[in-house]
């Protein structure tokens, strides 16, 4: 995965994890300290009580 910064350069990440949880982990929102990229979908195309979670931190080429 690759994103511009405010610099117009390349951010690369790693993904580190990559979970199934409940819709109900609102603490996977939370502020942290450390720099690093959360996305979060639904697991299933239809109603589904459950989010696919992957973590990625930024990577130095």
């Amino acid at each position: 995965m690759a994103q511009q910064d405010g610099t117009n350069e390349k951010v690369g990440y790693k993904v580190t994890t990559k979970q199934i949880v409940s819709y109900k982990r609102g603490d996977l929102m939370d502020e942290s300290s450390d720099a690093h990229l959360t996305l979060i979908t639904c697991d299933e195309a239809v109603k589904t009580d459950k989010r696919i979670v992957v973590k990625a931190v930024p990577v130095t080429s």
